[in-house]
């Protein structure tokens, strides 16, 4: 699978500190359109993320970014809930282990 950037998972724990839980190459698509509903025209984007190691760590409700955030060091590197404020929400994530190695992949849907 062809790559085109490097996203960072990152997770919440039970005490709502925030942590990477991994870097992995991805092919990111931007998806933008709109939804007709009741009351006119709604904003629907979102992106497809497909992650060619099958492996990979990602749940529903992790953070995904295209930015490559490196494990806290120090007291001044830790993650606040302002930097992940932009961020996009994974809502879908299916793993596709059938075929061959190539075709192996997970997908994730975030919003």
């Amino acid at each position: 699978m062809i790559t085109n950037h490097i996203c960072t998972v990152i997770r919440t724990d039970e005490n709502d500190n925030y942590f990477v839980v991994g870097r992995y190459h991805c092919m990111w698509q931007d998806k933008e359109g709109y939804q007709a509903t009741s009351f006119g025209a709604e904003r629907t984007s979102e992106a497809h993320i497909y992650i060619p190691d099958i492996s990979a760590d990602v749940q529903e409700g992790d953070f995904v970014t295209k930015k490559e955030i490196a494990e806290p060091i120090a007291e001044a590197d830790i993650i606040t809930e302002a930097d992940v404020s932009g961020m996009l929400s994974s809502v879908i994530i299916s793993r596709n282990d059938y075929g061959s190695k190539s075709m192996q992949h997970v997908k994730v849907v975030a919003r």
